[in-house]
């Protein structure tokens, strides 16, 4: 399959770039490139199935086990999935490649991106059948019985009233990783964008672990990396909250880390410099911060390891339909790209 890898770079002056490549005669992966006010960049890397790749992903799901009856049940969905994934990975190496790319060391020049958009996914019915398949290629979709099920739909929930951003809301979510909360995050997190009009508000944010660490003093990463902190579990998760941990991480075959949410930080030691330390982290999010509208249809993986997300608020005016994602939690080996 024949591959077009080209840096694009894009202004971010006229506000939330929406990403319109539909030019579905191309084949394969594309590292695109952008540049925010700051002058800091963000590589993300888009892939768009061909009919050969889309054919295998239908043909896994004829397969007898998700036309039983109970198919329907996500757990049998999950196992289902995870047996068929490694059947079907050797006939879509290049998608492959990409996926394994996102817990990768971060090279560029081999598509190693913290955020990876599929597009031209098959037409289907039953979504959650297209939605695991995609996500057991990437690793084991794992289950945080206290969060909900394994796929989570993301969508308003009128009679929910908290003044916190959460996935039943539509007000602003400033960039973080899922599951802070827990004990064990999963290390990739992957979305189904299934009803999100790209001309709305509610903007998607995106920032990069390594472009926050390059801004940050010596000083805020060493308290910043300290076992300080914990996080607050929001309203409707059910367990109980993550002992004391670091905020930043580092590793030499890896680079950094991050696990941040600031509406539910907490201090195990509120000292001056730690207060300093988060201020700065705070302001560096704001230089590092990326605008990127998700077009309808697409599913991402992002690595929820070394890039934060987030999201602009919605101005309910301007919502025409129903926003509705659905996501999933992955945990996957960490690899080295030598």
């Amino acid at each position: 399959m024949s591959s077009q890898k080209t840096n694009k770079t894009k202004n971010f002056e006229q506000g939330c770039l929406f990403d319109a490549f539909y030019d579905f005669s191309v084949k394969g992966d594309e590292v695109r490139k952008l540049t925010n006010n700051n002058g800091k960049t963000f590589h993300y890397l888009i892939y768009i199935l061909d009919c050969e790749e889309k054919n295998v992903l239908l043909k896994a799901l004829e397969n007898p086990f998700f036309d039983k009856e109970f198919s329907d049940s996500i757990d049998f969905l999950v196992k289902t999935a995870s047996q068929l994934s490694p059947k079907i990975k050797p006939q879509i190496p290049n998608l492959i490649k990409c996926i394994q790319g996102l817990t990768k060391t971060g090279n560029i020049q081999n598509n190693n991106c913290n955020l990876l958009i599929i597009k031209n996914l098959p037409k289907v019915f039953h979504l959650w059948r297209i939605e695991t398949l995609l996500g057991s290629l990437a690793g084991n979709i794992q289950h945080y019985p206290e969060e909900g099920s394994h796929i989570m739909a993301i969508r308003e929930n009128p009679q929910d009233l908290c003044i916190y951003p959460s996935y039943q809301n539509l007000i602003d979510f400033s960039a973080h990783t899922d599951l802070s909360y827990v004990d064990n995050p999963p290390n990739i997190m992957a979305v189904h964008y299934i009803n999100d009009d790209p001309r709305t508000s509610g903007c998607p944010t995106f920032c990069e672990a390594k472009t926050i660490a390059a801004i940050l003093s010596n000083s805020a990463k060493r308290e910043l990396k300290k076992n300080n902190f914990r996080f607050t579990p929001p309203q409707h998760y059910q367990g109980a909250a993550s002992k004391a941990i670091p905020i930043l991480s580092y590793e030499d075959s890896y680079g950094w880390s991050i696990r941040f949410r600031r509406d539910r930080l907490e201090y195990v030691n509120k000292t001056q410099l730690a207060v300093n330390a988060v201020n700065e982290l705070l302001d560096s999010i704001h230089q590092s911060l990326f605008k990127l509208k998700i077009p309808e249809g697409s599913f991402i993986f992002i690595n929820n390891q070394t890039l934060l997300h987030g999201r602009e608020g919605y101005k309910k005016e301007s919502v025409q339909r129903a926003r509705h994602l659905n996501r999933m939690y992955i945990t996957s080996e960490k690899t080295i790209d030598l």
